[in-house]
């Protein structure tokens, strides 16, 4: 049961450092024995959270538990780890590591093939240092004997000159005498040192002779000896050897612990904006929004994947409420969605941010539906758009959305089913106008069922008799009709204009409407006179109505009317003030007479008042709907 709570604790909130600990205290204490789970444990853990800048206890209770063990290879292996690893406790980092590496055996601190490295190079570079002190021995050594040598030379050259000085002197001495001495020198002596230089000679040649032999003796004795025994791998050869492959080890890590405070430095700013890191229900400065927002920002630049994902979640774990940094996480992921591993992490951001922090975010859930369709995965994006519905009723983008995601895959039964739903359960006039208008599309569009959307528009404008782009949209559907029904187009226009309560400016736009029809479809002249003179006595009265408001004083009415009042004015006054019926001079576009005659050209929009229409009713009830704006980058 323990383990349960604690897997549902550390799945919610994977950057609790504490609630780690914990857990871990928990693992030792039912798995004493087990050291294999305890460090798979503590792995996890530092996988979950170890890039946390306030995780330095997890690192400390993982190394005091290795060093506990005696582990000290594993000990150092984590330091290696935590020295890379930017936290708030850098500075004591290295200072714990020095202490472990100076009070345990070179041999135990790295792995084996770290160490034969390291040995190997102390003990190279040793052996250049000492090639390098005799040479400057051996220099010094022949410069005393070239001043030996000097100091010889000069005695000598004194002696020679006074020798030949002497020799001057006895060169006066008759020859006479040098050459009775050798003839009187006897035989016997000379004969005595030929056997001397002789006897010398011997000897030489005995002792040339004998070297030889003495040479093949000590190479016949030196064979049969064994070969020396191979080195221990953890053998050093003395204590000042090991202390400097123990200086070796530690100024590796330094050069490690010197990026690890650029780093550190470079993200301290920003840590200390950072005034609440846990979640609560009050709202947060601004500041620290923006600080959070920079931060990001930072991290993003710096482009370490793992980094910025573990500042997502730690902002997200004190930005929870704010959507603004659900969606930047989304883009972030969406960024990268080419790795396969992204998509979970996309699907997982959208159901934390939708099922617990926002679950009435509209936008988030039609993004989050759109991105579950564009993975083919159309049934779950059916729900969470049909759960949205019913948190949020009465949202024309979330029918919209449901209406177009039925017929994408092919429920064309269900969408009209959808249709007629929000067709009687829309909160004003305006919503159900537009509602019904893309309903009569849809049925004579892609269902093919001209007459059923023809009932529809004739039903609701009994509902609404005043609702002009209804009755627009019926004319240009009647239009559409591969052979055009004069009369049916008339009593459309007729009936419209029959209706009590119908501004003047509007009475005017559908008798223009009718007069250009007439001129273009009509069957007879009559018809297309009556017409005029109807839109003659129309005008007339408009402008009569036109100066009386002059006249008056404005009164105060609804802005939708005033509004919708002065657009139609302005639109249709240039075409009547003159007198002229202002239908002759322009093209009127093709998607008001559809497809029935495209040789025919209309009267331009404007005449029409076709502008002033859409923008009355183009938008208006949609609350600031736009047709993708929660789709993001997904369409």
């Amino acid at each position: 049961m323990w383990t349960t709570v604690f897997e549902r604790g550390l799945k919610a909130i994977p950057l609790s450092v504490d609630l780690w600990i914990h857990y871990l205290a928990h693992v030792k204490a039912n798995h004493a024995d087990d050291e294999a789970t305890i460090r798979s444990q503590f792995e996890r853990a530092l996988a979950a959270c170890g890039l946390e800048f306030r995780s330095d206890k997890l690192w400390e209770a993982n190394i005091k538990w290795e060093n506990e063990g005696k582990r000290i290879d594993r000990v150092v292996a984590l330091y290696d780890r935590l020295l890379a690893t930017p936290t708030q406790g850098y500075a004591n980092h290295f200072d714990h590591f020095k202490e472990v590496a100076n009070n345990n055996p070179v041999h135990t601190l790295v792995s084996k093939d770290e160490f034969l490295e390291l040995r190997a190079y102390v003990r190279e570079s040793a052996r250049k240092r000492k090639e390098e002190k005799d040479k400057k021995r051996a220099g010094s050594h022949d410069k005393g004997k070239d001043k030996d040598k000097d100091k010889h030379d000069d005695h000598k050259s004194s002696k020679s000159s006074k020798d030949k000085s002497d020799k001057r002197d006895k060169s006066q001495e008759p020859d006479a005498k040098e050459s009775k001495e050798e003839k009187d020198k006897p035989e016997s002596m000379e004969t005595e040192e030929v056997k001397e230089k002789t006897g010398e000679e011997v000897k030489e040649d005995e002792k040339e002779n004998k070297e030889p032999v003495e040479e093949e003796k000590t190479e016949e004795k030196m064979e049969p000896e064994p070969e020396e025994e191979k080195e221990a791998d953890d053998h050093v050869n003395s204590p000042e050897e090991a202390e400097a492959i123990k200086d070796k080890i530690i100024s590796r890590r330094k050069k490690i612990h010197k990026a690890t405070v650029a780093a550190v430095t470079a993200r301290w700013t920003y840590e200390e904006g950072i005034k609440r890191p846990y979640f609560h229900v009050k709202p947060l400065e601004r500041c620290q929004l923006k600080n959070w927002k920079e931060y990001l920002d930072f991290e993003i630049e710096q482009g370490d994947e793992k980094r910025i994902l573990v500042l997502f979640e730690r902002c997200l774990i004190a930005c929870a409420l704010y959507d603004d940094f659900w969606l930047k996480l989304i883009r972030y992921l969406d960024s990268r969605s080419e790795e396969p591993e992204i998509i979970p992490r996309i699907r997982d951001a959208y159901e934390r941010a939708c099922t617990i922090h926002h679950p009435d975010k509209p936008n988030l859930h039609l993004m989050w539906s759109a991105f579950e369709e564009t993975q083919n995965n159309v049934n779950k994006a059916a729900e969470i758009l049909a759960n949205l519905d019913k948190i949020s009723p009465n949202l024309i983008q979330v029918a919209y959305r449901r209406i177009n995601l039925e017929r994408r895959r092919g429920e064309l039964d269900k969408c009209a089913q959808l249709y007629q739903t929000y067709l009687t359960t829309a909160k004003n006039k305006t919503i159900a106008g537009n509602v019904v208008i893309k309903y009569a599309r849809f049925l004579n569009k892609i269902k093919k069922d001209h007459d059923q959307a023809h009932v529809v528009l004739k039903n609701y404008l009994e509902k609404d008799p005043c609702n002009t782009r209804v009755a627009l949209q019926l004319i240009d559907l009647s239009l559409q009709r591969e052979t055009v029904d004069e009369k049916e187009v008339v009593e459309i226009m007729d009936r419209f204009m029959g209706r009590d309560g119908l501004e003047p400016d509007q009475k005017v736009l559908f008798a223009q409407r009718k007069v250009e029809f007439l001129e273009d479809f009509g069957s007879t002249a009559k018809g297309l006179q009556e017409a005029q003179k109807e839109l003659q006595a129309i005008m007339a009265k408009a402008n009569e109505a036109k100066k009386k408001r002059e006249q008056s004083p404005p009164k105060k009415s609804s802005k939708e009317s005033s509004s919708a009042s002065a657009a139609v004015t302005a639109a249709t006054s240039a075409s009547y003030a003159t007198g002229g019926y202002g239908y002759s001079a322009s093209a009127a576009p093709s998607s008001y007479y559809g497809a029935a005659s495209n040789q025919y050209q209309y009267g331009d929009s404007s005449s029409y008042g076709y502008s002033t229409w859409n923008q009355q009713y183009s938008q208006s009830g949609y609350g600031g709907y736009s047709q993708w704006s929660g789709y993001g980058s997904y369409y």
